[in-house]
């Protein structure tokens, strides 16, 4: 009844303790024995974990691809709203200039 033996399969290992973390805090938790009844389970886990990483650059960049297509249409509103708050400058200074002459 050592704390040795209440050690989780799967932390078994370093090298199953860091997979089971990275699905964990990554994926959320779900069983991975279902790849241990795979035909290779090394290569099952591998392309698995590869797909999630894929998966998670593809996302991101979508994420980036919006937020800069927003910003650059920010961008452009705010060259024309300056441009308009000069010309409204401008033509009042004029019409003042009108009123007072």
């Amino acid at each position: 009844s050592g704390v040795g033996a209440a050690v989780d399969e799967g932390f078994a290992d370093f090298r199953t303790a860091l997979l089971s973390t990275f699905t964990m805090g990554l994926f959320g938790d779900f069983e991975m024995e279902t790849f241990d009844n795979s035909y290779n389970p090394v290569t099952a886990k591998l392309l698995f974990v590869s797909f999630m990483v894929i998966v998670g650059v593809v996302a991101l960049n979508a994420l980036i691809a919006l937020l800069s297509d927003s910003y650059a249409q920010v961008q452009e509103q705010k060259a024309e709203q300056t441009l308009r708050l000069y010309a409204s400058c401008i033509v009042g200074q004029k019409r003042a200039r009108a009123e007072g002459a």
